[in-house]
């Protein structure tokens, strides 16, 4: 989309999103948020390296349909050291969890003035739709482009409700991994 101003990078982990929308929306306020300190500053370390790092603001919290707190799991993946989930598949009951600070998205997103939202990319492992619920009628109604990960997590239930609110969907998966990518993109109003 063109004329983007603000995009959101939900799951933001250490930041290669963020920095890669910071350079191909150079005018674009960034908020990115990661509930998980380690990420966390490693995503700042990788904002400040960007010329104007002032656009990008981080945000150490979790989204989702209500305020509170909730456990994350890390991840058990030989190959997945910064990732966390709420839901993980997988996990022996022994891996390190943290409690994090959630909040609800749509609340969050009015506390910080936003009054329209271009771009989200939302990679939750398994928390986009509660994240996206979170978010209300008008606020989900400015979103442009939707560009994300899932997960497992009740999936084809929120392509279908995002599809009944305006937006062309696509997805992808490749055969032997678990995940897919999907993109929605405003196709018309909200009803």
């Amino acid at each position: 989309p063109e004329d983007v101003e603000v995009v959101l990078d939900i799951g933001a982990n250490i930041g290669a999103a963020t920095v890669f929308f910071s350079e191909l929306y150079p005018a674009a306020k960034i908020h990115a948020f990661e509930p998980i300190p380690g990420n966390l500053d490693i995503l700042k370390m990788n904002a400040a390296s960007r010329g104007n790092p002032e656009r990008i603001t981080c945000h150490l919290l979790a989204l989702s349909d209500k305020d509170g707190e909730l456990q994350m799991i890390h991840s058990p993946g030989a190959h997945n050291h910064g990732g966390w989930s709420f839901y993980q598949r997988g996990a022996a009951g022994n891996e390190e969890k943290v409690s994090v600070p959630v909040r609800k998205s749509g609340d969050f997103v009015r506390e910080l003035g936003l009054d329209r939202i271009d771009v989200i990319k939302i990679d939750t492992e398994g928390a986009e739709k509660e994240i996206l619920h979170g978010l209300t009628p008008e606020q989900l109604a400015s979103v442009k482009y939707i560009v994300g990960e899932l997960h497992g997590e009740r999936d084809f239930d929120l392509l279908d409700w995002l599809e009944q609110r305006g937006f062309d969907i696509a997805r992808k998966k490749s055969f032997g991994k678990p995940c897919f990518i999907f993109k929605a993109l405003r196709c018309r109003p909200a009803p």
